[in-house]
């Protein structure tokens, strides 16, 4: 997914976790009738360079690249991207449906915190920029009160432990 820079190690990764928030979006996604079409899973796959040979989509290298490399078939394979496309549908509808705003003493702070001397040439210059982190961060934060709230109402929050924050690059 492309909502924020986290960069995890095999061992941070909670697979139980991570399993149950996948069937919990899913069923959110179905609830809200929102499910990847075929015509966008055929896309997805034909955009994939590993599947493609001169720069053109490749079914016999698509075929052996599942076989050999992801140890999977067509159809189990095909069934994964679609429920990963259709998460991915899912959280940019609630993504694109969170409004927030920013003042400019947010936007100043945030600047402050990264910027020990505050010097208002460079911060009028990047403003625009240090406000649209300030959206994104508020974006995300909302998104992750959207999914903690998915898992009372299913009634898994005792059962699922919190996401690791996000490590900034």
């Amino acid at each position: 997914m492309q909502f924020g820079s986290q960069i995890y190690t095999v061992k941070d990764l909670d697979l139980n976790a991570l399993t149950w928030e996948h069937i919990i979006l899913l069923e959110e996604a179905k609830r809200m009738k929102i499910k990847a079409t075929d015509q966008k899973l055929v896309d997805f796959i034909k955009s994939v360079d590993a599947f493609k040979k001169d720069g053109q989509f490749n079914q016999e290298i698509y075929e052996n690249a599942l076989q050999y490399t992801f140890h999977s078939n067509p159809r189990e394979f095909e069934e994964q991207i679609r429920q990963d496309l259709t998460i991915n549908l899912l959280l940019g509808k609630v993504m694109s449906a969170i409004n927030v705003t920013v003042n400019d003493a947010e936007v100043k702070e945030a600047y402050m915190k990264e910027n020990k001397k505050f010097n208002a040439k460079k911060f009028e210059a990047e403003k625009a920029k240090w406000q649209e982190l300030l959206v994104q961060k508020k974006k995300l934060e909302a998104l992750q009160k959207y999914l903690e709230d998915l898992k009372i109402q299913a009634h898994l929050l005792d059962y699922i432990p919190k996401s690791k924050p996000s490590q900034e690059n």
